[in-house]
């Protein structure tokens, strides 16, 4: 657990310090492609070993990862041995990356420079632009959830470990493959979640009018702005609260005005009807 816990945070501390992680990003992108592919296509099989159900699942689930490639399908893929299809998978998404951060620098460029005309257009692919930012947030974001969950998958794992024992298994050498098994599995989920939210994101731009110092009014801030609380005279008059009826003694006066304690007169009718 120390050698783990060692070695996430020294990826982690590579996150933080590190300006440009566009390289690493690539990286991963690459290794996704490969991950996705072997999960349905051993790369020594031919294409005629290929189980259709297979390519079918394979195709939806490089669209659900990277939308950008939505136009392949399974006719580009199913002639051909793993080698080449990996080839041209990788390749295909890069382009779409390289082209996803055109866009965004584009949009960031483009929004910027209608409300402050001396604003610096940002370069592509530059170590200090909004990309990079974006790179280093969302891989920081998904280590750190990650992490979390593997601590709770660790726990879980201590409270059952001694149950191998009744199976003639050392307790001790499962805690240490499965543990293994599940960081592996950890920086898999890592490198997926990442790539995913990467080729997902979008821009949502909030404008400040700098020449007035005002953010610029939306319908939400109008409806405040105009908003009145209702007047003392709408409000609503205060009702008088209950006050229960004071309990009457057997032996007090009957409240009927007879004369008779309450317990031979009032008192005594209610006492037959209970």
């Amino acid at each position: 657990m120390n050698i783990q816990r060692e070695k996430f945070y020294a990826q982690r501390r590579k996150v933080l310090e590190g300006k440009d992680l566009r390289a690493d990003i690539e990286y991963m992108i690459d290794k996704e492609i490969d991950r996705l592919l072997k999960s349905y296509i051993a790369p020594e099989m031919n294409p005629e070993e290929y189980i259709q159900e297979d390519l079918e699942t394979l195709i939806k689930e490089l669209h659900s990862t990277i939308p950008q490639l939505s136009y392949i399908t399974l006719n580009d893929i199913k002639s051909y041995r793993f080698a080449r299809i990996y080839d041209s998978l990788k390749e295909a998404a890069q382009k779409a990356y390289k082209e996803h951060e055109e866009e965004i620098i584009g949009f960031y460029n483009s929004i910027s420079e209608q409300y402050d005309p001396s604003f610096e257009k940002q370069e592509l692919f530059a170590e200090n632009n909004i990309m990079r930012s974006l790179e280093r947030d969302i891989l920081l974001r998904v280590v750190d959830n990650q992490w979390i969950d593997h601590l709770h998958n660790i726990d879980m794992l201590k409270d059952g470990i001694g149950l191998r024992a009744y199976g003639q298994k050392d307790p001790l050498i499962e805690y240490k493959k499965e543990a293994y098994d599940l960081f592996n599995n950890m920086m898999y989920e890592i490198q997926s979640e990442t790539v995913k939210y990467l080729f997902r994101t979008r821009f949502g731009v909030q404008i400040v009018d700098k020449r007035e110092d005002n953010v610029i009014r939306t319908q939400l801030s109008q409806a405040a702005e105009t908003f009145q609380p209702e007047s003392e005279e709408d409000e609503a008059e205060p009702q008088t609260p209950y006050k229960a009826a004071e309990k009457i003694g057997r032996n007090d006066p009957c409240p009927c005005g007879s004369g008779k304690k309450y317990k031979n007169c009032c008192g005594a009718n209610k006492q037959e009807q209970e």
